[in-house]
Parts: structure tokens; sequence; C-alpha cells
């Protein structure tokens, strides 16, 4: 596959970041509570979010960023962009951490570049060019069955998406397996490259899953929300998965989507 300019530029700037993370990752850093409980964010974020910017803004499209809001003028098409997902694991020490970078246009995700720069795993895709992790193409996995599934329960920070979440939890634990890793990006990868078969969140921010998303469906996957309807960026309800297990997940939690 040959990276479109669009899908060149977002893993530049990812690259860029990735350095950024690396370089701040154990080292002293000066960490503020976001606003309304929205976790934590420290300065490696805000450079990494920086380096990105500065990037994209080669593109004429405006950027839609998790620190600072919206860069440039709103349009039918624009990146969307996470410098730092995972920051609490970051600030522990603890490796799971990616840098998230979508460009979005009449409300679909075009493509997605996921970057874990510990490990220098590069994941990406762009629509109907399939999905790859540096220079190898990744398939989701064949399993067919919840009694073999791993998934991932993930949950936004309002405290309606935490109950949702362990009711979720309490459902599905007797049928398959449950886990979650801190980070939506790379849990995302990890269904796409068929490590684990699922992945599903109420509350999420667009800029946590909107590159995980393609590349999961690139990968083989399907994507939808907890009903099975097409997903679009109005709706934080998230199920990915490989497709195999889809319709008996959606069985399984549809009740529980907000109307």
């Amino acid at each position: 596959m040959k990276p479109s300019p669009n899908l060149q530029l977002a893993i530049a700037a990812a690259k860029k970041a990735g350095e950024i993370l690396r370089n701040g990752f154990g080292t002293m850093l000066h960490i503020e509570k976001k606003d309304e409980g929205k976790g934590i964010v420290t300065n490696i974020d805000k450079a990494s979010e920086a380096a990105i910017i500065k990037i994209l803004q080669k593109s004429p499209y405006p950027i839609l960023a998790e620190e600072g809001g919206l860069v440039g003028t709103k349009s039918n098409i624009y990146w969307v962009v996470d410098p730092l997902d995972g920051t609490n694991n970051f600030s522990r020490q603890v490796e799971f951490f990616a840098i998230s970078i979508a460009l979005i246009k009449d409300n679909q995700v075009k493509l997605g570049v996921i970057y874990n720069p510990i490990k220098n795993l590069c994941y990406f895709a762009e629509k109907a060019n399939g999905a790859f992790c540096n220079d190898h193409k990744i398939h989701v996995s064949k399993v067919d069955n919840l009694s073999s599934t791993t998934l991932f329960i993930n949950y936004g920070y309002a405290h309606e998406a935490k109950l949702l979440s362990d009711k979720v939890t309490i459902r599905l634990n007797k049928l398959c397996k449950i886990r979650k890793f801190g980070t939506t990006a790379l849990e995302l990868c990890y269904v796409a490259q068929g490590s684990y078969e699922a992945f599903m969140s109420p509350g999420d921010e667009l800029w946590d899953y909107a590159a995980g998303i393609i590349i999961v469906e690139e990968a083989g996957g399907k994507v939808s929300d907890w009903q099975g309807n097409p997903w679009n960026n109005s709706n934080s309800f998230v199920l990915a998965s490989n497709g195999l297990i889809h319709e008996e997940l959606i069985k399984q939690i549809s009740d529980l989507q907000n109307p």
C-alpha cells in the first residue's frame, strides 16, 4: 500500500510526537487535573499536541485536538487528535499509551494512525486500503464464539458511563474474558491485529477511538453502536469486533444503550 499524502502527513505527525513521549516517559512531569473530573493532563501531552498540530497544519484542514480544542475554521473535513491516549498510564510509568490521529469527512473516518512509541509500532489504515502495523498487513481474529472471546470494556469519565460499564461487565463476565488496559487507541489496535476479539465503550471521546475505528474496519472487523446501527461521530456507544461475534454481542448489550 502506498499511503496518500494525508496519511503520510498523519504518520509523520504521530512519529514526531512519539519522540516527545519517549523522551518524556519516566521524567518529572507537571500534572494538572482537568475540569469536570476528566482526568489529568501533563506537560508532555501539551508538547506532543503542539508538535502534531504544527505538522498537520501543512494540510488545509482544521484540527480538533483533545487539549486545545478546534484549531482553524469548522469544516466537514477535519483532523481529530489525541496526543497521548493513556495519560494516567504514562504518568505512572506504565508502558501502555499511544498517539491517535484520524481524518474525518462528512462524519465518517477516512484514515487513522495510532502510534505506540515505546514499541515503535505504527498502526494505520485508509478507507478501502487495508490495515497495517508498520509494513505488515493485519487482520482481526477468526474466533466465532463468545466462550473463546477476550474483549475490552472501556468507558468515559462520566459517572453514568462507569455504572453502565459495570453492568456490561457483570452481564458478559460469565460468557467471555474481559480486560481493560487504560488506552482505547491501543485496545482497538489489539482487536485489529487479532489479539482480542472485541472492544466496547460508552462515553469515550471522539479522539479516543476515531482512528481505531477505521483500523478495525480495514482489518476486516465491524464497528457499530450497541444496537447495531452504523457508527457516526454523534454516538459515543462503540462496539468494534472481529465481525464474527458482533451480532451475539449486540444481543447481550443492545438494551443498555441509552435511547
